[in-house]
């Protein structure tokens, strides 16, 4: 048996049955192929995610000494003063860098770009310094510029200072959010495998936030945390838990109603 087939080329071409089917994959072994093909697919996807979540965790830690090196700029400028977060009247790190008409970022965008330092790449991307939003909040928490408590003298001002809180001390300036609150957990990082944590933008009610959430009750699975400190170094610490024993509390900020807890590793 003779089949006529089309060679690009040259053409049209008479070749015997038994050629032909030398040259093409029959029906089963396409279908091993596919097959084959599906396999490894799902073998190499987990490999290609957890690359891509280093890559951007990486990309974390360089955010966090772009921040270092702004502010080593700005206390070089000023006597080793810190920016002053304004917006913190209640103390502690809330991330806000406008907050109810009281705005930093002016002061801060003249030492670095917003959008590439105070953005998280593990989280969503949000317009930082062009936003228009009543309250803005950043990917970090802050913890330079404020005292601890309102009604407490003690905090980073100088770039010398360093953070008192229960009897420990912190050299921590900022760190990737990672928030306790009565009613929900929020995090700048996804839960590696539990899941509690997901992603939510909030901006109805005025506020830019861009961040992992678990609005049904405060818990979250094992998380990857960096932290910057005064010298100028990032320290990344792998699978914190809830209430980690390697990290203390200390308050996120605290007003007459309710209190919020963030962890740091002490000196």
């Amino acid at each position: 048996m003779q089949i006529l087939v089309f060679v690009s080329t040259g053409g049209w071409k008479t070749i015997k049955g038994t050629d032909f089917m030398k040259l093409y994959f029959t029906l089963i072994e396409l279908l091993v192929l596919v097959t084959i093909i599906s396999i490894l697919g799902s073998l190499l996807l987990p490999v290609m995610g957890g690359a891509k979540y280093q890559s951007k965790l990486t990309q974390c830690i360089g955010n966090e000494h772009q921040l270092g090196v702004a502010i080593s700029r700005y206390s070089s400028d000023f006597n080793e003063f810190l920016p002053r977060l304004s917006v913190n009247v209640e103390g502690g790190c809330r991330p806000a860098i406008k907050y109810n008409g009281v705005d930093d970022r002016p002061l801060l965008q003249s030492y670095m770009s917003l959008n590439d330092v105070l953005v998280c790449p593990l989280t969503r991307k949000i317009d930082l310094a062009g936003s228009s939003s009543n309250n803005v909040y950043s990917s970090y928490e802050l913890w330079f510029g404020s005292t601890v408590l309102a009604y407490e003298s003690e905090g980073m001002m100088k770039i010398t200072d360093t953070l008192g809180w229960n009897g420990n001390q912190f050299k921590v300036m900022a760190s990737s959010l990672d928030a306790w609150h009565p009613a929900y957990w929020q995090s700048s990082h996804p839960d590696r495998n539990v899941g509690l944590l997901t992603p939510r933008r909030l901006n109805s009610t005025g506020i830019l936030q861009s961040l992992w959430m678990n609005g049904n009750d405060p818990a979250r699975g094992n998380i990857d945390r960096n932290f910057l400190f005064t010298d100028g170094s990032v320290e990344q610490i792998l699978n914190v838990k809830m209430l980690d024993t390697r990290l203390k509390p200390i308050p996120y900020f605290s007003n007459s109603t309710t209190a919020r807890l963030c962890y740091l590793p002490a000196q």
